[in-house]
């Protein structure tokens, strides 16, 4: 055994660069079996992205899932002291904002649970419309730009893009993204 085959570099490698469709923030976990009979497999992949300007990109490329994940908190934030950050700020250090955020979550109190939103700017500046679980373009017959994937109990599991308008959107704003991904397989041969 080596570290390759510890690690499941094969098994977990996922290249986005030629992909047709990019994920912004996921956390989808397929069970297929029950855990104490053979057979049993439970996939997780979990992602979380942020785009950082050119000045950041090199503190950009030393974060890893711990700071950009899933778990990563996409929240305003109001200090003591009275500085604000808005919720598309990404925050390395208090205060330190460099780069943002593409997709936010929205706590929902009193009833529970969270909502993903997609950047009010994503979608406005490339003029998308919500149909559904499907962020289109009008002005281009419709074509489904974003989408979101959820569960079976109506529960968001995916955000992810098509990697034309993420290119397009990334360059007019000169950022660079940064994505982080967890991807945990489990098997009961």
């Amino acid at each position: 055994m080596n570290q390759d085959w510890i690690l499941q570099r094969k098994e977990t490698r996922r290249v986005f660069s030629k992909t047709t469709w990019v994920p912004l923030r996921a956390s989808i976990n397929d069970e297929q079996g029950t855990v104490r009979n053979i057979g049993y497999v439970n996939e997780y992949f979990g992602c979380g992205s942020v785009a950082f300007p050119p000045e950041h990109r090199e503190v950009a490329e030393q974060l890893s899932w711990i700071d950009i994940g899933i778990i990563c908190n996409v929240q305003p934030y109001a200090y003591e002291d009275g500085y604000y950050s808005a919720i598309e700020q990404y925050e390395y250090n208090d205060k330190e904002p460099i780069g943002i955020h593409l997709v936010f979550e929205h706590p929902q109190p009193v009833i529970g649970g969270s909502l993903w939103v997609l950047n009010p700017d994503l979608v406005v500046a490339l003029r998308l419309i919500k149909e559904g679980s499907n962020w289109v373009r009008p002005e281009e017959n419709f074509v489904v730009v974003a989408r979101e994937v959820l569960d079976g109990k109506g529960k968001q599991r995916l955000i992810e893009i098509k990697r034309e308008f993420l290119i397009d959107y990334l360059a007019a704003r000169n950022l660079s993204l940064r994505l982080s991904y967890y991807v945990l397989i489990h098997r009961v041969p």
